[in-house]
């Protein structure tokens, strides 16, 4: 690993996991298969929340959930970049220990795209933390 040593995990284990350390242990980063049975299962649709624009899905129950277009940090250019990512609490080990997968939302001229994407651990993304 370029970033340090390797430990041998490749999913978050509850003290590591944002989510359960800050909230509680019933809340967690979601797995690779909670973000591919979203997209599966869900609709979603761009829409406003309190003038953030992001991804709205709805599943068949008619619940929603909503992840704002928050882009992504870039390490080592300080800036913020357009593609939100949305990180699993898995690494993808095809890629290396030093990438993890996302689910991605990117923009171009015909609208938002969304897909789960493998993406460098240092780079800056968000969590959207799941219910047990």
């Amino acid at each position: 690993s370029k970033l340090g040593d390797v430990d041998g995990k490749t999913t978050l284990e509850p003290n590591d996991d944002a989510a359960t350390v800050m909230i509680d242990n019933s809340w967690s980063i979601p797995t690779i298969t909670d973000i591919e049975e979203l997209l599966k299962y869900c609709s979603w649709k761009e829409t406003v929340r309190n003038d953030v624009e992001g991804i709205e899905f709805v599943g068949p129950n008619g619940n929603t959930i909503f992840f704002p277009n928050l882009g992504h940090f870039a390490s080592g250019l300080d800036m913020v970049m357009p593609d939100s990512w949305y990180w699993s609490q898995s690494l993808d080990m095809e890629m290396g220990d030093d990438f993890a997968s996302a689910m991605a939302i990117k923009h171009d001229s015909k609208g938002a795209l969304i897909e789960i994407s493998s993406e460098y651990r240092s780079m800056g993304g968000f969590i959207r933390p799941v219910k047990h």
